[in-house]
């Protein structure tokens, strides 16, 4: 296999204690990063769809 550039994306990692109060599960959980597919997601569909409406 050959190439012109080598792009490398090892992932992410979340680090909840560097921001005061996040460093608790239910911080966490009320504040859904939505980054991983599954129930982060569908917490942040639903924080989404609970917004009001701005006209």
């Amino acid at each position: 296999m050959s190439y012109d550039k080598l792009i490398v994306a090892p992932g992410i990692d979340f680090n909840y204690d560097a921001i005061g109060g996040m460093g608790n599960a239910a911080a966490q959980l009320a504040i859904p990063h939505a980054w991983k597919a599954g129930e982060q997601t569908r917490r942040l569909k639903d924080q989404l769809y609970a917004m009001p409406q701005v006209v």
